[in-house]
């Protein structure tokens, strides 16, 4: 936001010019500011009622709230808003209406703020005062942008930058230019922000507007790293011989330590990163900066993670994802502020039928999702309410999509917004204003009924077969499925929350179990209360390095001799034992932890490979297995990459096993991916084979090396003809593909002699060895070659 500009209504002389270098000092030393200030106020023989004193006290205030002291400063600046009003002095009292607003929007009281801003902006625009309406132009452009609403922060920054051109105020203009770069960046609009960053720079040297390089430069260089163009910000930098000083303004500070710290994390360098990084969060955490420190936060995950610090990577992220949310939730209080404010602001200007008008859009913005048209959690608090109070029996869906999230890795957020509307457009077709989205790609079906439960399970049936129906997107056919929870008023519940969280919790037990739609019941509670355990937990194993790799045996099937090993993660719980994969890895999807928990277990194969083939074991490849959801993650070949370099592993003793879960979003995107790993001479392998969605097609198009037949293959196979056909014909077409084939659950000498008689290669299962620790694993191994 805008500091108060220099007066020109101030008294001349001594004191005037006292204050002249109290004004030159507020922002760099306000400590000597308030100073100067006070001694000029001390030695007025007039006492407190000239303008003299109006700006004594209007400094002191300003030096106060630079000093991070709020409530000091708004008294005093108060006080100079008052005796200009008596004074007559319509600029200063503009100026110290200002800067009382910067203090309420520290203080949390948005409201306020923008209706002191809005009204000094009608005020200055009738006075025709430029720096006034620059001023309030770039602080309501600042607050729109803290509380997410960027249309509005992009007008008010614009119609800033257009003001100071035409009247040629260059300082305004760097400031105005400033703001507008935030706004674009804050919207993910990189270029554009790159773009106005260079122009105010350019401004800043053209003027000798100092001052504002540091802030600039921040933004220039934030806007570099997010185009991954982090060598260009090391290369200025060191051109300009760049110091971050710590007498420049706390956010240019942290700008620019940001900015250099993740440019040198980019470029392979995290220990020179750590510092800049480091002194970013310890300055947004002493200015209280949530936004400033969720960012530094994920900054450090990164630079933590690339120094092999994974647990201390992780509590940097979470701390990132936890301030996220709580800038996420007093965004939402503000823009309600902020929303009152500018109505109460219409309100004084004029009572006109455009009022009107804004008044029905703002009634419909506070009850309606932007994106999709839809209800919002507001405007469905409002439908239940209705139907409560009512005691009219409905019923309640709550549904998500499950590939969503790999739409939006995989393809883009424009991609997944235009996904969203498109599935609300079906909802609207449906049911009207009985669908609502309640966040993210979860929405909510209201279904009114005229006695409870009647066609209720057919009528949610059918809107998750419209949902789940082909659809067109980024010029590819998609097909998404989708799950539902369902709930009845009132047999299930008698108030809002909790007919919500059963149905979220009825649709959790949909997803777990693959079904396509679940009725509510009470033994869900349960259940759901363990997966909560259990995610916490997942959590606290992580850090505390409670997980295993054990290897199985990947066998000749003829002479019994080993030709490779699958690594397999493992959990010691403290307590309870090994807990099963089955159990946590779906969980460790489903919460984000399987990318840092996937990469260690990548990362552990590759080193524990890299030292049998060092000790001479002679190990032809160790398969890893890869969720789609690491397999989405565009960090993953690199992450893959690394761990061969610094384990010393040649690519073809890597195989990567994949299911045909990551081909059911986009078999093209998934083919795109899996060549590039295939590109570094890792192996892939399509593991399960079988079970799901098996198809032909995933076989043609996937750059797949071997197949793994499901031990649902395999179980049968022993005095089973059908069994038998089945495996045979799959090996003739294996055989006619080029791949390998590997079958899974050998788990008796007859299912070995079985598939041998087929003519199959290789398996694994316990009729050769189950998975075995590290060192048993070497004394196995040794023991079968001699």
């Amino acid at each position: 936001m805008t500091r108060p500009a220099p007066p020109t209504d101030d008294a001349s002389g001594l004191l005037g010019a006292l204050l002249d270098e109290a004004e030159e000092l507020r922002n760099v030393r306000p400590e000597l500011a308030y100073a100067l200030a006070q001694r000029v106020l001390g030695r007025l023989d007039e006492g407190l009622g000239s303008p003299t004193a109006a700006r004594a006290l209007f400094l002191m205030g300003v030096a106060q709230y630079e000093h991070k002291e709020p409530h000091r400063a708004l008294r005093l600046l108060n006080t100079a808003a008052a005796q200009a009003q008596r004074l007559g002095s319509e600029a200063l009292e503009v100026r110290a209406l200002n800067a009382v607003a910067l203090v309420l929007t520290d203080l949390g009281d948005f409201g306020r703020a923008v209706g002191l801003h809005l009204s000094n902006l009608e005020r200055t625009r009738t006075r025709g005062d430029a720096p006034g309406q620059l001023r309030a132009l770039v602080n309501l452009s600042a607050l729109h942008a803290d509380a997410f609403e960027r249309d509005l922060a992009l007008r008010y920054a614009r119609e800033a930058v257009a003001l100071a051109q035409k009247t040629g105020l260059p300082e305004f203009e760097v400031q105005a230019q400033n703001a507008l770069g935030v706004v674009h960046s804050r919207a993910g609009q990189h270029p554009a922000a790159l773009t106005v960053f260079e122009r105010a720079l350019l401004q800043v040297r053209r003027h000798g507007l100092y001052a504002f390089e540091a802030l600039v430069l921040g933004g220039l260089f934030g806007s570099l790293c997010a185009l991954s163009r982090p060598a260009e910000v090391l290369a200025r930098a060191r051109e300009l011989d760049l110091k971050v000083h710590p007498a420049l303004p706390v956010l240019a500070q942290f700008r620019l330590n940001l900015a250099l710290g993740r440019a040198h994390a980019a470029c392979g360098a995290p220990d020179a990163a750590d510092p800049f990084v480091g002194a970013a969060l310890t300055l947004a955490q002493g200015a209280s900066l949530t936004r400033e420190a969720a960012e530094a936060h994920a900054a450090l995950a990164e630079v933590r993670r690339a120094q092999g610090q994974l647990d201390v990577a992780l509590a940097h992220l979470e701390a990132a994802r936890t301030l996220d949310r709580a800038q996420l939730d007093a965004a939402g209080e503000q823009r309600a502020q902020l929303l009152k404010a500018q109505l109460a602001a219409e309100r004084e200007r004029a009572r006109t039928r455009e009022l009107q008008a804004v008044q029905v859009a703002l009634r419909h913005q506070a009850v309606h999702d932007p994106l999709t048209g839809l209800a919002n959690r507001a405007g469905l608090q409002a439908r239940l309410n209705a139907l409560l109070a009512a005691r009219q029996p409905f019923g309640l869906l709550f549904t998500d999509l499950d590939e969503f999230k790999r739409v939006n890795d995989t393809l883009g957020h424009d991609a997944g917004d235009t996904l969203l509307r498109q599935v609300a457009g079906r909802l609207q077709a449906l049911v009207g204003e009985d669908a609502a989205r309640f966040g993210g790609d979860e929405f909510i079906v209201l279904f009114p009924l005229g006695t409870e439960g009647a066609g209720l399970w057919e009528r949610a049936q059918r809107v998750l077969t419209e949902l789940g129906a082909p659809l067109w997107l980024d010029g590819r056919a998609m097909t998404l499925r989708v799950s539902g929870g369902l709930v009845a008023y009132p047999t299930d519940g008698d108030d809002a929350s909790t007919l919500l969280r059963r149905a979220d919790t009825a649709m959790y037990v949909a997803k777990r179990t693959q079904r396509h739609l679940v009725r509510y019941q009470p033994a869900f509670e349960r259940e759901v209360t363990e997966r909560l355990d259990l995610d916490q937990a997942l959590r606290r194993a992580l850090a505390r390095q409670e997980f295993r790799v054990a290897y199985q045996p990947v066998c000749d099937l003829k002479t019994g001799l080993p030709v490779g090993a699958e690594a397999l993660v493992r959990w010691e719980r403290p307590g309870v034992g090994l807990v099963s994969p089955a159990q946590f890895i779906g969980v460790a999807e489903d919460n984000g932890l399987i990318r840092p928990l996937g990469e260690w277990v990548l990362r552990e194969a590759c080193r524990q490979a890299g030292l049998w083939r060092a000790s001479g074991l002679g190990l032809l490849s160790v398969a890893v297995n890869v969720s789609p959801v690491q397999l989405a993650d565009p960090g993953f070949t690199g992450a893959v990459e690394a761990a061969l370099t610094d384990f010393a592993l040649p690519p073809r003793a890597l195989s990567l096993e994949v299911t045909e879960q990551v081909a059911v979003t986009d078999l093209r995107e998934a083919g795109q991916r899996l060549s590039a790993l295939r590109g570094l001479g890792v192996r892939i392998s399509l593991d399960d084979f079988g079970t799901g969605q098996s198809s032909l097609a995933v076989l043609r198009h996937l750059p797949i090396d071997t197949l793994k037949l499901d031990q649902s293959f395999v179980r049968d196979v022993p005095g089973e003809p059908a069994a038998q056909a089945v495996i045979s014909a799959l090996l003739t077409l294996t055989a006619g593909l080029g791949l390998h084939v590997v079958a899974e659950g050998v788990e008796t000498q007859a299912h070995r002699e079985a598939l041998l008689g087929l003519g199959g290669g290789a398996a694994q299962g316990y009729a050769f060895s189950p998975p075995l620790p590290p060192d048993a694993f070497q004394r196995w191994w040794l023991a079968q070659m001699d």
